[in-house]
């Protein structure tokens, strides 16, 4: 059995707003998106707002990647790539990226785990060279994107079952591992671990992690 040391990136490895919301706006500015596309986007996560289920209310808009839909992927590529170089690398997290240093280190393997979309996350393996990394897999055909994901979206109480089936594959032991994660929602999976961090806890998350005595840090 291995040890793991599992990054969130939101609000714990990058400080502040989502990755995706920041990229959205910046690509906005590069590429025209079709009106359509925001009308199909804001109809489908307003339906799964509106549902009587907890958890599709929460990820209704975060699995929804219709924006997307029928854009050429190659242009996208190219600015997440700029955008990552000019925004994510300067506000990267000094004390998360020692962290994750620190843990490789002492014989940990790094995992990221993300909900953000894999043209931004996968550009972290330059950055911080994590053993495994799994978040939001954009599907495409004839290339361009369809504005749907490959597989679970890594939120919520998907993140648990998605590490729950790679306990075997990738020999996890959990008692022996450390999470890191910012968000209320994250303590579906963080309570797997038997080192827990709770980093820049939303105030849900922080309540949760006092009455079980997780560990609280504060990561600029």
């Amino acid at each position: 059995m291995s040890k793991w040391a599992v990054f969130d990136i939101d609000g714990t490895l990058t400080p502040g707003a989502s990755l995706e919301s920041r990229f959205l706006g910046y690509f906005r500015r590069e590429i025209h998106i079709p009106y359509r596309n925001m009308l199909v986007y804001v109809f489908k996560g307003m339906a799964g707002f509106l549902s009587r289920h907890t958890s599709i209310r929460e990820d209704a808009f975060k699995s929804n990647k219709m924006y997307l839909r029928g854009i050429p992927v190659q242009p996208v590529r190219d600015i997440a790539k700029r955008f990552f170089t000019e925004q994510v690398i300067p506000s990267l997290s000094a004390r998360g990226m020692e962290e994750i240093e620190n843990y490789r280190g002492r014989g940990y393997k790094i995992m990221l785990l993300s909900g953000s979309l894999d043209i931004l996350v996968h550009y972290f393996d330059a950055v911080c060279k994590p053993d495994k990394i799994i978040c939001s897999e954009l599907e495409t055909g004839n290339g361009r994107f369809t504005g749907r994901i490959i597989g679970l979206h890594p939120y919520g109480e998907k993140k648990r079952k998605i590490l729950e089936g790679l306990r075997q594959e990738l020999k996890i032991d959990f008692e022996n591992s450390t999470v890191f994660a910012n968000h209320h929602t994250d303590a579906l999976h963080m309570e797997l671990f038997g080192d827990v961090v709770a980093v820049n806890p939303t105030p849900e998350l922080q309540d949760i992690a006092r009455e079980r005595g997780w560990r609280i840090e504060g990561w600029d």
